[in-house]
């Protein structure tokens, strides 16, 4: 793997790492806020409910007490009501079909809330009426939740894709003198002296710049004794003796 390949690997890495721990800061947070609402809303709704419902149960009309539970919970937060009658030990009983949502099942086991369920006793001047057993369905937190949760990603995902683009030009720019001296060296290796090396920029490459160019200035006046010596060689042609019998 080359360097420029690892920095930013380990760059990905990092920000994924932070990504997911605060990811997972916010949905923890998010969750719980969600969770505060949804309790004050079904406690709001529960106490609106046996005020409204209590004028009727008075009366022993529970027609009209069913069709004000109707009005009140028959929605997409809430799975069940029971009303039994303290006076007269009807009951009546409600489920309210769970409408259809987008929401992916694996996400929903991942969030796992909960359904509230309360009993309340309805009573009029201090007399007891009935009791109100409700069920509430979390469709609420859990379509805020999801949706938060794609913002959160889309949004990091984005900033990871700028990130990632942003470091791989810093990362070719500042390995350019690198990527320099890996030529040189290749070229050194072939008995090619380039010319002498600029002093990098970066502090930490100016000693192996400095190497570099003393070891090539080396080689290079090494290399051009070496073929002036076998030049001085070949010039000198011996004479050979002749002898006339």
């Amino acid at each position: 793997m080359t360097l420029y390949k690892q920095l930013l690997t380990w760059s990905m890495g990092i920000f994924i790492t932070i990504s997911v721990v605060l990811f997972a800061l916010e949905f923890h947070h998010t969750r719980n806020d969600l969770i505060e609402q949804q309790t004050v809303r079904f406690d709001d709704t529960l106490n609106a409910a046996t005020f409204a419902l209590s004028p009727y149960l008075q009366g022993d009309d529970l027609e009209e007490a069913q069709t004000i539970i109707k009005k009140i919970f028959d929605n997409h937060n809430y799975q069940s009501t029971t009303l039994i009658s303290i006076t007269s030990s009807e009951a009546i009983k409600l489920n309210f079909k769970e409408p259809k949502n987008s929401i992916p099942s694996w996400f929903m086991t991942l969030s796992n809330i909960k359904p509230i369920q309360k009993t309340v006793q309805i009573s009029s001047n201090w007399q007891p009426l009935a009791n109100l057993k409700v069920i509430n369905r979390p469709t609420f937190v859990y379509e805020k939740l999801w949706n938060n949760t794609k913002s959160i990603l889309f949004a990091l995902t984005f900033c990871g894709v700028i990130l990632i683009v942003g470091l791989s030009i810093v990362f070719r720019r500042i390995l350019v003198p690198l990527q320099i001296i890996q030529v040189s060296a290749q070229n050194l290796a072939n008995n090619k002296f380039d010319e002498v090396l600029e002093t990098s920029k970066y502090r930490e490459l100016n000693d192996v710049v400095s190497v570099f160019n003393q070891i090539t200035k080396q080689l290079r006046t090494h290399f051009e004794q070496q073929s002036e010596e076998k030049q001085t060689t070949c010039s000198c042609v011996p004479r050979s003796s002749i002898r006339i019998g």
